[in-house]
């Protein structure tokens, strides 16, 4: 869990995967955890565990954060936990973890929707999920299906399911948007019915009385409901603006296999829509929580939406995501804690002067928080340690898109020289498949393949340099050269033309000076006109990235 309760015993979850993010379930052998008050404790997996298993009655014994450690015995493979922030008694707001988006055979995807919740519950250890066919693949014995194993898999206290489907209109329409419920059932509206059959005939466009296009259709059928949510994102088409109930929409998928859209964030803010921030894995394969992107279309691990509630119940969730009280992350489990003037994340009050905290507690080793006033960057905390100015380790690190429709994925296969220096090593940062690599390296050229959806890619070099050494980048988006020596103040940043393509090169001290926290602590002079949203990303040294929901200050 992301919180404990000092001398309280809890459970730890214990995974294997292969190099693709898969479990891998023929393994057989013991894994040893560290770091609880107790002595060390095996996990023993066999054939029936399928690589996956539940180390019981874990106990920390003093508040603090504590990071636990397991090492594979005859393997020697090694991996830390999430952090765990130890508390001397129970906190009113629990964070629960979650996928709020993928779907299954009874849609687009592979494997029954049980199978498909069963995986997020017992192989990822998710505490929530939804499963959300598109809605012209899904027919009425589909609908049947999904209904039934939504109502049987939620489990108030151990795993929650909610309800739903995805609204899969065309942009021009309102573009994608997730249905979710907070009961039992719901009726299925569809956007079109292009891959549902009726009598062995496909109805392309046909009305069988639930049909609702364009999506202002669909707000007029939900009028007035509180127990209906509607979350829009970027997948096969993405949410259109133009169209918003701000009743239904409280929130905004901003990452998920697809990518990184800042730009989809970026984007609602600019319109002055009030929303939170979720993450999701917009997962095909059965995989919801963790969904590796393979080798196909989609470009990045599935992120996660963490929520703060009460209880691990659907009405304590549905509350807390319909008041904005959630943040998103590309997967990884990074604890997030933001306020302004003691107001939590989602919320709206008056202030003349507000002043922001945020605490980040990582995964991994952290490189930046950034607090955020709309689209603007307004205060930034870094390590520091980050400067690294007499460092021998450089990072190169490209990132964005390539535009804003579909299948948007930057390919930056490229290389490096060195003149006037030597490469010393060369490995990869922040890959997302084993596809992503350093295909070669010698003493005056590295060569990568890599792709970008939104996020971050790179390589770290160790270098040998003299006084004159010259670093050449080449890739299809951008071609540069610059003088080492130049980097000893600050980092460089290129830009590459489409959606927040780049390329920044800077010295880099290496993960393990960083911390594995950092706070922010700022107070806003700047009076801007209206509501104002402020919000905190935080991004770690392995390229992965959190987003607090707004909080949203009229002056």
């Amino acid at each position: 869990p992301s919180q404990a309760v000092a001398g309280e015993p809890f459970r730890v979850h214990i995974r294997l995967e292969d190099e693709w993010g898969n479990p891998a379930s023929g393994h057989r052998g013991a894994v040893v955890v560290s770091g609880a008050s107790s002595s060390p404790s095996t996990r023993s997996l066999g054939e029936k565990d399928g690589g996956v298993g539940w180390l019981e009655g874990v106990k920390l014994d003093k508040p603090g954060t504590c990071w636990l450690h397991a090492r594979e015995e005859r393997l020697g493979l090694t991996a830390m936990s999430n952090p765990i922030v130890c508390q001397a008694a129970p906190s009113g707001l629990k964070p629960f973890w979650g996928d709020p988006h993928g779907q299954s055979e009874e849609a687009m995807g592979l494997g029954s929707v049980s199978d498909y919740f069963r995986f997020g519950r017992d192989v990822i250890a998710l505490d929530f999920g939804s499963n959300q066919g598109n809605d012209f693949d899904v027919d009425a014995e589909g609908w049947k299906k999904i209904r039934a194993a939504a109502r049987e898999m939620n489990e108030p206290g151990r795993f929650v399911t909610f309800l739903g489907y995805e609204w899969s209109g065309n942009v021009a329409g309102g573009g994608d948007h997730n249905v979710l419920y907070r009961g039992d059932d719901g009726p299925l509206l569809h956007s079109g019915h292009w891959c549902v059959e009726a009598d062995g005939v496909a109805p392309a466009g046909k009305d069988e009385g639930n049909d609702r296009y364009p999506i202002d259709e669909l707000y007029r059928d939900f009028a007035g409901r509180e127990d209906v949510m509607l979350i829009p994102h970027v997948g096969g088409r993405h949410g259109n603006f133009d169209y918003h109930d701000p009743r239904l929409e409280r929130l905004v998928e901003i990452y998920s296999s697809w990518g990184l859209f800042e730009w989809f964030l970026e984007d609602a803010l600019r319109r002055g829509l009030k929303v939170g921030f979720v993450g999701a894995s917009d997962d095909h394969k059965g995989r919801p929580g963790s969904s590796p992107p393979g080798a196909g279309v989609f470009g990045v691990r599935g992120g996660l939406t963490c929520v703060l509630a009460s209880e691990k119940t659907r009405e304590a969730l549905w509350d807390a995501l319909k008041a904005r009280r959630c943040y998103a992350t590309s997967g990884a489990r990074i604890v997030m804690e933001f306020d302004a003037d003691g107001h939590a994340m989602g919320e709206e009050f008056a202030s003349a002067q507000p002043r922001f905290r945020c605490r980040a507690i990582g995964t991994a080793p952290l490189e930046r928080l950034e607090l955020r006033r709309n689209r603007h960057v307004i205060h930034v905390v870094e390590p520091l340690t980050l400067t690294a100015p007499t460092s021998r380790f450089v990072r190169v690190a490209w990132s964005g898109l390539r535009n804003k429709a579909r299948y948007a994925r930057q390919v930056w296969d490229g290389h490096v020289q060195v003149r006037h220096g030597r490469i010393v090593s060369a490995k990869g940062w922040a890959f997302d498949t084993a596809l992503e690599r350093v295909v070669s390296w010698d003493e005056k050229r590295a060569e990568w393949r890599s792709a970008t959806a939104g996020d971050s890619d790179g390589i770290i070099l160790e270098l040998e340099e003299t006084p004159d050494a010259t670093l050449i980048f080449q890739a299809a988006p951008r071609t540069f050269e610059l003088r080492l020596r130049d980097l000893a103040e600050k980092p460089m940043l290129f830009l590459a033309g489409g959606v927040n393509l780049a390329v920044e090169v800077r010295r880099w001290p290496g993960e393990s000076a960083l911390p594995m926290e950092l706070t922010l602590d700022h107070t806003d002079t700047y009076k801007p006109a209206g509501c104002a949203a402020y919000y905190v990303k935080a991004v770690q040294a392995d390229g992965n990235v959190a987003y607090t929901s707004p909080v949203y200050v009229r002056s």
